[in-house]
């Protein structure tokens, strides 16, 4: 609530600045600064255009947000009824804490239930330049080309049919680190891979130890790497669908701290654990949480419902952005109105004058069209400098607005004007 009391009271404030500064008598003879007023109009309208222009900025990115959901809810269509980890729960109630807090236990509910039907961890990232730059550096190893890495469970792999011999499975699960590389890779490719690998996915101390961690070995054997494999990227920049993915076998008993303490990472493209409707219906209760207990659950949700839900927060934060904007845009509507309605009394008789000559809105106020145009074309410069899509929109209506404003008044208070001058005279 202060933002909203700060911006009263700084209303307030502006608009009782006159009332404090000019004695009663002079303000009823008309001995006040006219050119107080305009100066103070020019000013509020200003801080208006800046204000709109900033949160034009605040809100492009989310935004760009909701452009993103809505691919993702096309290109996801085919896993929308796949549960993903949404947040965790204690006494029913959403845990505020750090999650990682919860990693040892997220990783016993995983462990105890990996085997069951349609329980899956998967998990993409894609190594470019710099990644692997950073991974390697000070190796003399040679730097691989970029390519996708999945980590994934013997259960995802058989669901996306990934073959992978029952024997290597048997030792993933005795705690063998087991990696799938493209056959494509010729013997210096594979050894630069290698060398990645184990760079970035190195063991380090942990509340979970895993028999891997105990005792570090690693396979490494080749598969057919042609086949399109999901991407699970919820970037609009990022391929659906990829091929020469290098495959991690991950199991309980041989991942490394890197992937146990992630266990707990929710969301789409940031979670590994993902559940099947089998699994779902035999492990989530209505509220759509398992149990991790001590009064702790992890709540799932389909993909579908998850980008529902992220959707329906953007929304309702546009909507509250576009209250204020509305709000801003209206007061620097009134400031124009203003500017013009104080030209009208500090040039009365010039502005008389040109109206019986026939003079029109742009000779009689050429320069608050100027001011008005040349100070929103500034935040319009600036929108596209930062493609900001939200401030060209906002900025271009709010161009039109003021134009109009001053056309309104002009025609609506020019004439009053003229009749007020010559009646003076008189």
């Amino acid at each position: 609530m202060l933002p909203a009391v700060m911006v009263v009271l700084v209303s307030w404030g502006v608009s009782i600045v006159p009332l404090a500064t000019v004695h009663p008598v002079d303000a009823i003879c008309g001995r006040y600064s006219r050119r107080g007023f305009y100066a103070l109009a020019v000013s509020v309208y200003l801080l208006c255009t800046v204000a709109i222009f900033g949160a034009c900025l605040y809100i492009d990115q989310p935004l760009d947000m909701y452009a993103a959901l809505v691919h993702t809810r096309t290109v996801w269509s085919e896993y929308k009824d796949w549960y993903v980890v949404r947040d965790f729960s204690l006494d029913g109630s959403h845990f505020t804490g750090d999650p990682m807090s919860l990693s040892k236990d997220m990783y016993a509910w995983y462990a105890s239930h990996e085997s069951d039907e349609d329980v899956y961890l998967v998990n993409t990232t894609y190594f470019d330049a710099t990644a692997i730059t950073a991974y390697m550096r000070g190796s003399s190893d040679d730097m691989p080309e970029p390519f996708w890495y999945l980590a994934a469970s013997p259960s995802y792999l058989e669901q996306v049919g990934i073959d992978v011999p029952s024997d290597v499975i048997e030792r993933a699960e005795h705690g063998e680190r087991v990696y799938l590389l493209p056959e494509t890779l010729d013997a210096s490719e594979a050894e630069a891979v290698k060398s990645l690998l184990v760079s970035a996915r190195k063991v380090s101390d942990s509340n979970i130890v895993t028999a891997f961690m105990e005792n570090p070995q690693y396979e490494f054997i080749t598969y057919d790497s042609n086949r399109e494999l999901f991407t699970w990227s919820a970037g609009a920049d990022q391929p659906t669908t990829a091929s020469g993915f290098v495959i991690g076998v991950i199991t309980a008993e041989n991942m490394v701290p890197f992937e146990s303490e992630s266990l707990v990472a929710s969301g789409l493209d940031s979670g590994y654990v993902k559940l099947g409707n089998s699994a779902a219906s035999r492990l989530l209760g209505d509220d759509g949480a398992a149990s991790l207990g001590k009064s702790l659950a992890v709540r799932f949700a389909t993909v579908e419902n998850y980008i529902s839900g992220l959707q329906k927060s953007l929304m309702d934060l546009f909507a509250l952005f576009g209250m204020v904007l509305f709000l801003l845009m209206a007061t620097a509507s009134v400031v124009v109105a203003c500017i013009v309605g104080i030209v009208n009394q500090v040039s009365a008789r010039e502005i008389s004058v040109k109206y019986v000559l026939g003079f029109g809105v742009w000779e009689l106020y050429r320069r608050e069209v100027l001011f008005v145009n040349a100070s929103t074309m500034a935040g319009i410069v600036i929108s596209a400098i930062l493609r900001c899509n939200a401030g060209l929109l906002v900025g271009a209506a709010l161009l039109c607005i003021s134009n109009l404003a001053i056309l309104i008044m002009s025609r609506t208070r020019t004439a009053s004007v003229v009749l007020e001058t010559v009646s003076r005279e008189q």
